[in-house]
């Protein structure tokens, strides 16, 4: 009698701690099924049945120049396992699944890039207002660069023309 209230007990801590472990979402690993997504939106029908052909694409994909820095730093944690994302993609896995299955349970990283939430109030600052040193880390942070800029004036400029872009 005792041995089986000793099982069952055991059992129930078990299934509990297993019912309390933590699910990831989808939002929580947003920067890493963006660039997944982005991923897949560049094979061909023929590139998906060949993983070298992906694992290609996944190259070029990460060396773009229009990556933010959030995208650019989960290419550079999937660089060394192009393989663990090439094969899942060969089999038409969705990139949640890719993101949220494979690659967090191979590093944790992937699902702990945040998008900068600066980025989202871009529309609401006035760059008139700003610091030199604001406007220069804003123009970083698109990947701009004001050459040719004196004044505070050309900076929000430049700034100005950069929110437009955005928009």
């Amino acid at each position: 009698m005792r041995f089986q209230s000793l099982i069952f007990l055991l059992c129930a801590l078990v299934f509990g701690v297993v019912a309390n472990a933590k699910r990831i979402t989808p939002d929580e690993c947003k920067v890493c099924i963006d660039v997944v997504s982005g991923i897949e939106k560049k094979l061909t029908e023929e590139d998906k049945k060949d993983i070298v052909s992906i694992e290609e694409k996944i190259g070029a994909y990460c060396k773009q120049k229009s990556l933010n820095a959030e995208q650019k730093k989960i290419c550079y944690h999937i660089d060394p396992i192009k393989r663990e994302v090439s094969r899942p993609l060969s089999f038409g896995m969705p990139p949640e699944d890719i993101c949220i299955r494979k690659l967090n349970k191979k590093n944790t990283e992937f699902c702990s890039v945040r998008y900068n939430a600066d980025k989202a109030k871009a529309s609401t600052i006035d760059p008139s207002k700003m610091r030199i040193a604001q406007l220069k880390a804003f123009l970083a942070e698109r990947g701009l660069k004001c050459t040719g800029c004196y004044e505070k004036e050309d900076y929000v400029r430049k700034v100005k023309e950069a929110m437009n872009e955005e928009l």
